[in-house]
């Protein structure tokens, strides 16, 4: 597996044409971080096609609320708020008002711009919804969509459509449509409408980015212990690094901090973290096969891209990166992008994955599995 280290320094040793060592070494982190950023975008991979789940919280309706204009404080009786208040509407008099925080068990403060204009008495019904939901945080399109407990389909809607529609879903039901929405931090969240009415889980196929980094650099002080057969991982003389997190890459070494297979001192075994139990303790997501204490060690991020398919075009996105900061002429310049071009035109055959036979069957098979969910869906036990 290639590390950001391992790609950084086979982009420093390619590039030759320049004795300022240091400057090389910065726009190599550049231009490695700048092309790992843009790979999801060259095709749809299958690689970065991935799975999740949402799973939507039910309304809450007990008691009633009033309001204070001047505090923007809702005031519950005979409830408890939500503890995650905080991430739902809600629905009163056939308006929809936004939540800034939750002050106490029975306190909210709305936002400024999404609340009453005036008091509202304290007998007031209400009915609290999350119909937005966060999803992960590599997301860049959504795939496919379902519901899991109905085999239900629910269908894409834009957001202005949506907006549009707002005041015909001012209950909670089953949801029908969704939509994709930015929120601040540059995250996405899919949106439910109508809100849903009960606890549902909806399965999700996505396309997204590779692994965002969470290390600075490449880490190795202190030395390490490790016994045969067991995931756990000790440190001694140091402390984990901060951003040292799941998906990270560890190799184990010998008397000196390991590199990739074609460095100096290739790794003894790699694996990917599980998670870090503590300052010195972490677990990986498979067993050690080497039994060893004192030695040394290295922590970094993972190039999170399928090696057979993609890593040869991603090497040649590196190296036009980086002789654009450098700027290192139009010609050599326009003679990388074309190398590049055809290695990303290798990798996307290469990613293909099918022959046009299986394909074929498939279509078949797909026929008739959607004329039977069909029947499902729109059936008597659609609900």
């Amino acid at each position: 597996m290639q590390s950001f280290g391992d790609q950084i320094q086979q982009l420093k040793d390619s590039f030759t044409f320049d004795s300022n060592k240091e400057r090389i070494g910065r726009l190599a982190k550049t231009a490695v971080a700048r092309a790992y950023a843009d790979i999801s975008a060259k095709s749809t991979w299958n690689y970065l096609r991935r799975r999740t789940q949402i799973n939507t919280v039910a309304p809450y309706s007990t008691g009633t609320v009033g309001f204070n204009a001047t505090t923007r404080y809702l005031t519950l009786t005979g409830g408890t708020w939500p503890v995650n208040a905080v991430n739902g509407e809600l629905l009163i008099n056939r308006n929809v008002y936004g939540i800034q925080r939750r002050v106490s068990d029975t306190v909210l403060q709305l936002l400024p711009d999404r609340c009453p204009a005036t008091d509202l008495a304290s007998l007031t019904t209400y009915a609290w919804v999350q119909s937005t939901y966060l999803l992960p945080r590599e997301f860049v399109e959504l795939r496919g969509i379902t519901e899991i407990e109905r085999l239900w389909n629910v269908t894409y809607m834009s957001p202005e459509m949506m907006l549009a529609r707002a005041q015909l879903w001012y209950t909670a039901s089953n949801s029908l449509f969704y939509t994709i929405l930015g929120v601040a931090g540059g995250r996405m969240t899919i949106q439910f409408q109508p809100p849903p009415s009960f606890a549902r889980t909806f399965d999700i196929i996505f396309q997204s980015k590779p692994r965002i980094p969470t290390l600075t650099q490449p880490y190795s002080t202190g030395t390490v212990a490790t016994t045969a057969g067991s995931t756990t991982v000790t440190l001694s003389g140091s402390t984990w690094p901060a951003g040292l997190a799941a998906g990270c890459l560890f190799r184990l070494g010998n008397t000196a901090p390991p590199t990739g297979l074609v460095g100096d001192n290739p790794y003894v075994e790699e694996h990917l973290v599980s998670y870090v139990t503590d300052s010195t303790h972490l677990e990986l997501a498979d067993a050690m096969g080497t039994t060893a204490s004192g030695v040394k060690y290295c922590v970094d991020d993972p190039i999170d891209i399928e090696n057979m398919s993609m890593q040869s075009y991603f090497d040649r996105m590196c190296e036009v990166t980086l002789m654009i900061l450098h700027q290192s002429g139009a010609d050599k310049i326009a003679q990388a992008r074309q190398i590049a071009y055809d290695a990303m035109v290798e990798a996307k055959g290469m990613d293909s994955r099918l022959d046009p036979a299986a394909v074929a069957n498939s279509c078949i098979v797909t026929g008739v599995n959607e004329a039977m969910m069909g029947m499902v869906t729109n059936g008597p036990y659609s609900n």
